[in-house]
């Protein structure tokens, strides 16, 4: 029996290491090598589309970085899309089961986030400042991570009896990807690094690895974390993993990434490892030391010197124009989403964000201002209520399964943090992790 697990062991670092020799080759032949890699080691076994699955989410921009300018980027760039496609088409199937909405909380973000998303297309309707094409395509990118969400907790309601299996599975594949990972960010932080790394932060180069931006090797990281948090539900012991990716997380050097951590780290062992009677005095303190941690990126990002950074601009106008189209706000792929910009949108051009100071800026890293833009007062409120709702939901789930509650407080946290500095929520590669929220939520 050991010697088949180590076996196991084995087959999934090999994997992944194949995984790793194609995106540090990159182009074509790259591509072909990790996909190579990905399928015929893993094809083995019980619930190897599960595992196949879950590293094609895990390393999709890492296959974008390797395929950048070639004839597979496009194919790779939609294949989160055509995930949350076939996750629409299975909900709307399982909408006759009665135990959908059945999870305390599951109706109130659901109802919540309709809502949020009628407001946007009478605002659409209503104003006409964009085709129904690119508001139908920014409504399904902002949706994202609700499908997710409830897909994975359809998804865990239908294969119950054969959940644990599955969670078991993918989190000796999640083993083998930390423990690559950590080799590789070690390697590149000491020795001439296979991969290119970031700019200089502290006291050194922040990493990327195979990814395109720190910022996605961090979400990568925090998707393997929660899972394992899930697999511990069932007598996993991963927390020594869970430490190597906070270590790889925290040489990303973003702070909202080590903020993530801090308050990942903080929940176990204020709820999980120990439940300590003056927790809430703990989760101030903590509160406050992560807005430390954040401080100088919001003195960077949100206080205006000669010019106004990116960000506040971006908040700034994303309320400016929330206010001049009170209560609805100014519809779909207007401003503040990826497709907005993509798109080129008047207020964008009317704004001067596509020429001068702040042409080719990171106009991406926001995302409330679209949605007090897009959905206005009403909208804002909305959508507040279904993140508190979330919130709410995961701290009455730790009482109940305190590591399928931990998972959940995990991801919502990070999320919100990420929300401050990115599209967050509308990330793709934030957005993937709730279906692991969905699947804590059930278990």
């Amino acid at each position: 029996m050991r010697l088949s697990i180590k076996k196991e062991m084995v087959q999934q670092l090999l994997s992944i290491i194949g995984l790793m020799i194609g995106f540090i080759i990159g182009g074509n032949i790259g591509v072909i090598i990790s996909l190579i890699s990905l399928i015929l080691l893993q094809i083995n076994g019980k619930h190897s589309i599960w595992r196949i699955l879950f590293l094609s989410l895990l390393f999709q921009n890492a296959f974008q970085q390797a395929a950048n300018g070639t004839s597979f980027y496009q194919m790779i760039s939609y294949f989160d899309e055509m995930i949350e496609l076939i996750c629409l088409l299975f909900i709307f199937v399982d909408l006759k089961r009665k135990t959908f909405l059945s999870v305390p909380g599951e109706r109130v973000i659901f109802i919540g986030y309709v809502g949020y998303l009628l407001i946007e297309i009478l605002s659409t309707i209503n104003y006409g400042k964009t085709s129904a094409t690119l508001a139908l395509m920014d409504a399904f990118v902002s949706a994202k991570f609700i499908v997710f969400f409830i897909a994975g907790m359809r998804l865990a309601d239908k294969y119950k009896k054969s959940l644990q299996e599955k969670i078991v599975s993918v989190n000796k594949t999640c083993r083998a990807v930390t423990i690559v990972l950590f080799v590789t960010a070690i390697h590149d932080l000491i020795l001439p690094p296979f991969f290119e790394r970031q700019d200089f932060r502290i006291f050194t180069y922040s990493i990327k690895l195979c990814f395109q931006h720190p910022t996605y090797l961090a979400a990568a990281c925090l998707m393997c974390i929660v899972t394992m948090i899930v697999g511990m539900s069932y007598g996993l012991d991963n927390l020594k993993y869970i430490i190597l990716l906070s270590i790889v997380t925290i040489f990303t050097f973003r702070n909202k990434a080590i903020a993530g951590v801090f308050v990942v780290l903080t929940i176990y062992f204020v709820y999980v490892r120990k439940k300590l009677p003056i927790r809430k005095m703990i989760l101030i303190i903590a509160f406050f030391i992560v807005a430390y941690i954040g401080s100088s990126s919001f003195n960077m990002y949100f206080i205006a010197g000669e010019n106004v950074p990116i960000r506040l601009k971006l908040i700034s106008d994303g309320i400016n124009i929330a206010k001049e189209y009170f209560p609805l706000g100014a519809g779909l792929a207007t401003f503040g989403t990826t497709i907005a910009f993509d798109s080129k949108s008047s207020f964008y051009r009317n704004l001067g964000y596509l020429s001068g100071y702040y042409e080719g800026q990171a106009v991406g890293d926001t995302f409330w201002a679209g949605i007090f833009a897009e959905a206005g007062i009403i909208g804002m409120l909305l959508f507040t209520i279904v993140v508190i709702a979330m919130v709410y939901q995961s701290f009455k789930k730790i009482k109940v399964e305190k590591y399928s509650g931990w998972c959940m407080i995990s991801i919502i946290t990070y999320t919100v943090i990420a929300s401050t500095a990115e599209s967050a929520f509308f990330n793709p590669a934030v957005a993937m992790i709730f279906i692991i929220y969905g699947i804590a939520t059930m278990c």
